[in-house]
């Protein structure tokens, strides 16, 4: 770690609006119109909801995401500001639209969402430019599936910061990258869906025992 750059963490990747509708009726798709008791607008995605944590803990965060110029994206970028994460790398001119996700919560308490990439999609880690990475001294990448971030790991780590990633969802095609990636990370993590696929094994333990393979 370079003690001499700034206490900070740069959070890279995943920034969604996120809008829950609860007690949403089971036949929803089956009607025209169904009213709902109450609707919830909220800041999600990986990044986005590390650079949050860490700015409640009193620890000085940038996130450095895509969105646009809409509404959602104000909205976001709005609720970050005012927790008090530094939203200046936040790119606001993506022609792709702010990522949304929606959530529908029936009566049993059941979860399903609908979820618009927008602006996560066209971000790419080549926007990270060195002058953000120097504003840092950690990086963390949120949601890393879909982030050629082999590149943006090593410049930051040439730069003596230390690097930290989750996976996020995943698929046979990101395996080869993953474990490629993965030793790069001083600290890398993922949940026990995420490491089964990583894997291809049913069983955690014998997949915890494989991570030992090409774990940081």
């Amino acid at each position: 770690m370079n003690e001499t750059l700034p206490n900070a963490v740069l959070c890279v990747g995943m920034l969604n609006c996120d809008v829950y509708f609860r007690n949403t009726p089971k036949n929803l798709m089956r009607t025209d119109t169904s009213f709902m008791r109450d609707v919830t607008m909220l800041v999600g995605g990986d990044a986005a909801n590390v650079s949050q944590n860490l700015a409640h803990m009193g620890i000085t965060s940038y996130l450095a995401a895509n969105v646009a110029g809409d509404v959602f994206g104000q909205h976001v970028c709005d609720t970050l500001e005012g927790e008090g994460v530094d939203t200046r790398f936040v790119r606001r001119d993506s022609e792709t639209g702010t990522a949304v996700s929606l959530f529908f919560y029936d009566t049993d308490g059941k979860k399903h969402c609908g979820a618009f990439r927008g602006g996560n999609r066209s971000f790419h880690p080549d926007m990270v430019t060195d002058e953000m990475l120097k504003s840092a001294r950690h990086m963390h990448i949120g949601s890393f599936v879909g982030q050629p971030a082999e590149t943006l790991i090593r410049r930051a780590q040439a730069l003596g910061l230390t690097v930290s990633a989750d996976i996020s969802g995943g698929s046979a095609a990101d395996r080869d990258t993953m474990r490629r990636v993965i030793p790069l990370c001083d600290v890398f993590t993922m949940n026990e869906e995420e490491t089964l696929e990583l894997t291809n094994e049913t069983d955690v333990k014998r997949a915890s025992e494989k991570l030992r393979e090409f774990a940081p």
